[in-house]
């Protein structure tokens, strides 16, 4: 499920491994297209989610996710830079439960 707002909560718990996915088709011109991304989240460290490197398909970033604390709240943040040269922006939250 792609994430578009910073209201948007998804799940997993502590034990799964899943994709997550940004779609920046309704921020980006027709012909324009994806230059680079970055994926971060917050809270880091010891035992939080790790977020894999981002792939990038048309409009839409994925990464798969990973870890995390029980009963912990992330909001994982993607920023990309497009060929024309536009910086956008798209986050959401992540809540992780024991398994």
């Amino acid at each position: 499920m792609p994430l578009k707002l910073a209201d948007e909560i998804l799940r997993k718990t502590t034990y799964e491994e899943k994709f997550v996915k940004f779609d920046f088709a309704d921020d980006m011109e027709d012909t324009d297209v994806i230059a680079d991304a970055a994926i971060t989240s917050s809270p880091t460290g010891t035992g939080h989610i790790v977020c894999g490197s981002p792939s990038k398909s048309g409009t839409i970033i994925q990464t798969k996710v990973t870890s995390g604390t029980a009963n912990t709240r992330y909001t994982v943040v993607c920023k990309v830079t497009t060929v024309a040269g536009e910086k956008l922006e798209c986050s959401g939250y992540l809540d992780v439960k024991a398994s």
